[in-house]
């Protein structure tokens, strides 16, 4: 879905209960328009009526989809299950979304008046600010890093005198 007409990087959160979110499109004249993607387990389906973005076609999903048909502004098909539910709406220079689960495209954020509790406590949360893991915890790779980075340098793990002069 990362392919659609909506910046995500410039949407700033006005109201999230964590897999959904309304916020608003302050990018002019990008935000002129309307735009509709949908996933649900089977289903693709996309609406477009904005300037300056190409036409949907029969072809709109690529290779995503194993059938789908389309016209300029509208495109439906059938995919294999990826998510069980995934949408985007944006109307001018409001936009909503929802992931269940939430991904790195919608992530998960609480936020009521543009004030976010979650991910973090701020003020005016972009939604690119809110990304996080799909797990919630760093993947392998980027947690052996951390344990690399924590370990000293000598090959020998450190003998109990050296710890205890550590910690004195």
């Amino acid at each position: 879905m990362s392919d659609d007409a909506v910046n995500e990087a410039e949407l700033i959160v006005i109201n999230a209960c964590y897999c959904a979110n309304v916020a608003l499109y302050p990018s002019i004249p990008a935000c002129i328009g309307c735009s509709v993607k949908l996933e649900s387990c089977l289903v693709l389906a996309h609406c477009c009526c904005k300037c300056g973005t190409p036409g949907l076609s029969c072809r709109a999903f690529g290779d995503a989809a194993c059938i789908q048909c389309g016209i300029p502004c509208v495109a439906v098909g059938c995919k294999s299950p990826s998510t069980c539910l995934k949408t985007q709406a944006q109307l001018m220079c409001l936009a909503t979304s929802c992931a269940c689960p939430p991904d790195r495209e919608i992530p998960g954020a609480c936020a009521l008046l543009f004030f976010a509790c979650y991910p973090q406590y701020t003020c005016c949360l972009r939604l690119s600010e809110a990304r996080f893991r799909a797990v919630g915890a760093p993947s392998a790779p980027d947690h052996q890093n951390n344990l690399e980075l924590q370990q000293p340098s000598s090959a020998s793990p450190p003998s109990t005198l050296e710890m205890t002069e550590r910690f004195q």
